[in-house]
């Protein structure tokens, strides 16, 4: 699918014409979904639960990974998935490292469409299964986010695209705030643009527990409450939303007539 198409289908397609193209070549019906409480944050001195009360941990997110921290947290969660940011200075030799001590999936945060020059994602090798997280805003023209759709799926590594509303939330100002149509057709066109093995994420911390739901009906593949591409996109400007329970995902992903996968970081498949 070329540029412009992608463009057109972004700036004008029919979200019912794109739920019926995404939905008629799926051969998978399952749907992943990671609920609150799954997933353990921590930076160089600190761990904590974003949200309290949650789940049971099987991830531990980690801010600025550095091999004796990696080390220190495997010993102390030996069997939690770490997944963790991408160094900002990082080159390839620095991330094998990683992978050696107990990284098993990286994070990057690219940024708002239009925000500059990207990296080539055709040269990205980290070793390990990447997860890409995308900002965008009501100003992110079809054009900025095609072109955004193009590079990604150059991206070998890449296992799962996460897109997050640039300000999120109740309270934003409505000038700041996307729109459900534009939050659906972006992850449909996403869907159809990936390859098959490139998982599509709803972020129920960004667009609201039923709004991640109904998003699987566009093309979304997996689920999700906060984590590491919520925290390092918003950090502590967003107050959480209501927990969603490992019932509820269940429920609601089923009510999607999708059957439920428990994710554990990026070992599973769709």
């Amino acid at each position: 699918m070329a540029v412009d198409e992608i463009e057109a289908l972004l700036e004008e397609g029919s979200l019912l014409e794109l739920g019926a193209r995404v939905g008629s070549p799926r051969l998978f019906t399952r749907a992943g979904y990671r609920e609150d409480g799954a997933v353990l944050l921590a930076d160089q001195g600190r761990i904590w639960n974003p949200v309290p009360g949650g789940g049971i941990p099987r991830e531990l997110h980690l801010l600025e990974p550095t091999e004796s921290r990696v080390r220190d947290l495997k010993a102390l969660h030996p069997g939690l998935w770490i997944h963790a940011g991408w160094p900002g200075a990082g080159d390839l030799p620095d991330l094998e490292r990683l992978v050696r001590v107990g990284v098993e999936s990286f994070s990057i945060h690219c940024g708002p469409s239009g925000s500059g020059e990207d990296p080539r994602w055709d040269l990205l090798e980290p070793g390990a299964p990447l997860v890409i997280c995308a900002t965008y805003g009501p100003t992110s023209t079809p054009r900025e986010l095609a072109r955004r759709l193009e590079g990604f799926r150059t991206v070998r590594a890449l296992k799962c695209l996460a897109w997050l509303p640039e300000s999120p939330g109740e309270g934003v100002h409505r000038a700041e705030a996307t729109d459900g149509l534009l939050d659906a057709r972006l992850l449909a066109v996403s869907r159809l643009v990936l390859p098959a093995g490139v998982r599509v994420r709803a972020s129920w911390a960004a667009f609201g527990w039923k709004m991640a739901q109904f998003l699987l009906a566009c093309g979304a593949d997996e689920v999700a409450g906060w984590g590491l591409e919520e925290e390092r996109a918003w950090g502590g400007a967003l107050a959480l939303p209501c927990p969603v329970g490992a019932r509820e995902a269940r429920a609601g992903v089923a009510e999607a007539s999708r059957q439920p996968v428990e994710v554990r970081g990026c070992a599973w498949e769709s």
